[in-house]
């Protein structure tokens, strides 16, 4: 069944026997979502780990593939093209992360602090499966990919802050993050830096 349901998109609602009901939202995080504290500040709301749930994307791979430009004190430039990390297809390999709930006004701001990345839906890929709703992930739109930039580097706050997340998780988290993320392969800024962009840098604790 396609188009509107009484007002609501189809996709957003579930069928039985009797009745409609409208289905949950989920967000797979795969990077600094994986971290409670990165999360807490995107969604504007302190997050247990109650609320997270450790799950699998299967046919996925994490690389440091999306650029963002972002502004520095210590460069003399002034902007340099930040490397963070995307998910790619790949057949034989299954992505750890985290499935956080959310509701409309928290997949909004999702959807401005992650601009350089298209929502998608993934359902089909979580694993264990997901029968009360739909996922959705973010994955890097390809003008933004790294080989239309120069000057590349990995923000080394955002390293830690995605290690932490997955230290926080424990030792078997831990090794399957290793086991399906490809290798820094670019020189890592260990100083200071913000979004050029003031939402983003609201909704992910840099206006601070």
């Amino acid at each position: 069944m396609t188009g509107q349901c009484f007002g609501y998109d189809c996709a957003e609602m579930l069928f039985d026997d009797s009745c409609a009901v409208m289905m949950k939202k989920y967000v797979f995080g795969y990077g600094s979502l994986i971290n409670p504290e990165s999360a807490g500040k995107t969604f504007q709301r302190p997050i247990g780990d109650d609320e997270f749930r450790l799950v699998s994307a299967v046919g996925y791979l994490r690389v440091w593939r999306i650029v963002v430009p972002v502004r520095t004190e210590q460069d003399s430039a002034g902007v340099v093209s930040a490397v963070f990390l995307d998910i790619e297809e790949c057949v034989d390999s299954n992505v750890n992360g985290v499935l956080i709930e959310v509701n409309d006004e928290e997949l909004g701001n999702l959807d401005i602090r992650e601009s350089s990345y298209d929502r998608i839906e993934i359902t089909s890929h979580v694993r264990p499966r997901v029968e009360d709703g739909v996922v959705y992930t973010y994955q890097g739109k390809s003008k933004f990919f790294v080989e239309h930039y120069d000057r590349l580097v990995i923000p080394g706050r955002y390293l830690a802050m995605v290690a932490a997340g997955v230290k926080h998780w424990g030792t078997e988290f831990s090794n399957q993050y290793d086991a399906t993320t490809e290798p820094c392969p670019y020189e890592i800024f260990d100083g200071a830096y913000r979004f050029c962009d003031d939402m983003q840098n609201f909704l992910t604790g840099h206006d601070k």
